[in-house]
């Protein structure tokens, strides 16, 4: 199965707005930008998935920069690209208009809480058992 791409993502985001793909050209301009910046945010959350499954961790420099809408997949959990990022972006488009911005606010804590609910608790040891014992 084919992973979400940054082209999916923004017809995801849009079709939350009963927006069709390369009709406003602003969102256009504004997504690329929009989700680097989502993208980092579901970073720490994207980690505990990747702690518990046991895979490497990203660091901020594995996250990438988005330039363009494009067929590119990201290296994320699919439950995040499909769910909770176009959450995110929704959010961020109505950011602008005055007279969504309860429904911005709304749709940011969707992403928010979609991110909790898909991210585990990882928990992390600080010190080995041999670094604690003194006796």
């Amino acid at each position: 199965m084919a992973k979400t791409t940054v082209r999916r993502i923004y017809q995801l985001s849009l079709a939350l707005l009963f927006e069709k793909e390369n009709e406003d050209p602003d969102f256009l301009a504004a997504y690329p930008l929009l989700l680097s910046k989502v993208l980092m945010q579901v970073l720490p959350y994207e980690n505990m998935v990747r702690i518990v499954d046991g895979r490497p961790e990203l660091a901020p420099e594995d996250v990438p920069f988005i330039e363009d809408v494009t067929e590119d997949e990201l290296p994320f959990d699919e439950r995040f690209l499909r769910t909770a990022v176009p959450d995110g972006i929704a959010g961020l488009f109505m950011a602008d208009d005055d007279f969504k911005k309860a429904e911005a606010v709304m749709q940011y804590n969707k992403f928010v809480t979609q991110c909790q609910e898909i991210a585990p608790a990882a928990f992390i040891d600080l010190y080995d058992s041999s670094e604690g014992d003194d006796d």
